[in-house]
């Protein structure tokens, strides 16, 4: 059933042009399935997502005509089958392939079932772990157990599979870490080999959720002692104000969660609510800023007069930090549906500061959003390059002399962050007091960059 529900679940959101971790709770919630089955739901769908390029590549490789199937849904049974084949362990490999071929008839008839059948029994007769992790055209790496340190296994197959490592060093990559060729390309480019194998095995790694402890509500320590209480296995995370569990699972009902002791928040995303230097009656415009998290960190370091102006784009978002701002009782937080392009129209007078975490290519956390590495090209960086820069230059318009705006993205990519910084500052007469880029790994798991400006 859950196997099923996958390929449904991931199907209808790629017709729909949609990520797929909305659809997902949707129909954990609907189907009210138990912490066991909403995690294999979940760690099936976002593995064939997050794994999508390698997985493509041993398809060619054992389908005759070295071609994907055209049909959509019959790709991504293969992908989620060969996932569970050749990333998991404990999964009984013949109820997986069984399943997939009763799937295949239901949808397609006779020809598929066989073809399925053949190719994943065919895969699975041929496939073995190995503990040798030397580069080669049939060697799979694995992500690390636990999530961190280099890959320690592979999965190595009877056949080539993959572009041959010392020839085409970037297919290679590109391949066997699953990414896009022109990100491997660009990152080994700009960072070297050894700095972009990193950013690849973070991107494939599984993210461990983070939460902010609210620690106006409630000390670190204190909330680690009540999950354990709970048998919530956490730990203290890389910044003082934040805790990592030890599995996925369902945050509301988490202790504390009704009191509004934590908001999810990765680390990075965390230091980038504390960039602002604020003083307690200061009034913040944070653009962007569904889901909640750094308005709660705003508002959290704010007294009266002070207030967080929170806008979104998105009223569906907007919806999101309603919910936010109901739990965690935030009395000084004021949510607009608003274009932040259009901020000048819309404020009657100067603010003290901006926060700006704007539309992005998301390169920093595709561990997260591992949709984004297929969805976003170079021509998207352009695209939202201009989008960034004139959301940066409405802010500037709008803070008073002698006021700051961080500008925020989850990306790792120069024409996002560096390029439009520079840009907006110098004709806007802006100084750029710092400028913090972050590479997914340690100690924060995701990639980020932030700027602090300051308005003369």
């Amino acid at each position: 059933m859950i196997r099923e529900l996958a390929l449904d679940v991931a199907v209808r959101a790629q017709k729909a042009g949609r990520f797929a971790d909305r659809a997902v709770d949707r129909a954990i919630t609907k189907r009210e399935l138990e912490p066991r089955d909403a995690a294999l739901l979940r760690t099936i769908v976002f593995g064939a997502i997050r794994h999508r390029g390698s997985l493509d590549a041993v398809i060619r490789a054992y389908a005759r005509d070295g071609k994907l199937p055209r049909a959509a849904r019959l790709v991504e049974l293969l992908r989620q089958a060969l996932f569970q084949i050749l990333y998991l362990e404990r999964v009984a490999d013949h109820a997986i392939v069984n399943d997939a071929v009763e799937a295949a008839r239901e949808r397609r008839g006779g020809g598929p079932t066989a073809f399925v059948n053949g190719l994943l029994r065919t895969v699975l007769r041929e496939a073995k772990r190995v503990s040798d992790a030397t580069p080669s055209r049939r060697r799979l790496p694995l992500p690390a157990p636990g999530g961190d340190g280099e890959s320690c296994q592979t999965v190595e197959l009877a056949r080539d599979v993959l572009p041959d490592p010392e020839r085409d060093p970037v297919g290679y990559a590109a391949d066997a870490y699953s990414h896009p060729r022109w990100l491997v390309s660009r990152w080994r480019e700009r960072y070297g080999d050894s700095a972009c194998r990193a950013i690849l095995e973070a991107g494939n790694r599984v993210p461990i959720p983070t939460l902010r402890v609210r620690t106006r509500v409630v000390a670190r320590d204190a909330l680690l002692e009540r999950f354990a209480a709970a048998g919530v296995a956490a730990v203290p995370g890389a910044r003082d104000d934040t805790i990592r569990l030890d599995s996925g699972g369902r945050i509301e009902e988490l202790p504390g969660f009704d009191e509004g002791a934590f908001v999810v928040q990765g680390e990075a995303a965390s230091e980038v609510g504390h960039a602002l230097a604020l003083d307690p009656g200061d009034r913040v415009v944070d653009v962007g800023a569904a889901p909640g998290g750094k308005t709660s960190l705003l508002a959290d370091r704010l007294t009266a007069p002070g207030c967080v102006l929170a806008l979104d784009v998105s009223r569906p978002r907007l919806a999101r930090l309603h919910e936010t701002i109901a739990r965690l009782g935030l009395d000084r937080v004021f949510p607009v549906a608003l274009d932040a392009r259009r901020l000048d129209a819309a404020l009657r007078e100067p603010v003290d500061h901006a926060l700006l975490d704007v539309p992005c290519s998301n390169t920093g956390v595709l561990a997260r959003r591992p949709e984004a590495r297929w969805r976003v090209g170079e021509a998207s960086l352009r695209e939202l390059g201009a989008v960034q820069r004139a959301m940066l230059g409405a802010a500037a318009a709008v803070v008073r002399p002698g006021g700051s705006i961080v500008y925020a993205t989850c990306s790792i990519e120069r024409e996002e962050n560096e390029a439009i910084v520079e840009d907006v500052a110098r004709d806007a007469g802006l100084e750029i007091e710092s400028a913090t880029l972050r590479l997914p790994g340690d100690p924060y798991q995701d990639g980020a960059f932030h700027a602090v400006l300051r308005r003369g």
